[in-house]
């Protein structure tokens, strides 16, 4: 019978915060293998934007204060 933690699915969004090194090299010392498709590097490059788009612009309430 197999493990039950053989698979497991991950949001694409984990590669961009504070543990993505540490969730990158554990699939590269092979403590798992990452599946990727066109599906999950699409979802990945949107989140990637968003997160570069609320880190560069300011709130419209910060804008107005400063």
């Amino acid at each position: 019978m197999p493990s039950p933690f053989e698979r497991v699915v991950v949001d694409s969004g984990v590669l961009l915060g504070a543990n993505s090194p540490e969730i990158i090299a554990g699939a590269a010392l092979g403590y798992y293998r990452a599946c990727w498709s066109p599906w999950i590097i699409g979802e990945y490059v949107r989140n990637r934007i968003e997160w570069a788009v609320r880190r560069s612009v300011p709130s419209w309430d910060q804008a107005l204060i400063d």
